[in-house]
């Protein structure tokens, strides 16, 4: 029986978690960082865009490794920002 998002019962009639969704932001390492560079970018804010996409690149390669999906797309819009003027 499910109570609310990511709750269960068991067989047993115990709670159980969900192991689907993080259960906080920081079981997504980087990945909040990643969206709010994009939302900078479409914002026009350059100011921070180059800051905020270096974080988030850092902490997805830190926290998936360096060949996963998520640091390759990082990396990717990283290197589609506008250079410095």
């Amino acid at each position: 029986m499910r109570e609310g998002p990511t709750r269960w019962r068991s067989s047993g009639g115990r709670p159980r978690r969900s192991t689907h969704w993080p259960r906080r932001a920081a079981d997504w390492p980087g990945a909040p960082t990643l969206l709010r560079a994009r939302a900078l970018r479409v914002l026009g804010d350059t100011a921070q865009l180059r800051t905020v996409s270096a974080r988030a690149i850092a902490a997805l390669v830190n926290g998936y490794g360096e060949g996963s999906r998520w640091a390759r797309e990082a990396r990717a819009f990283g290197d589609s920002l506008p250079s410095p003027r």
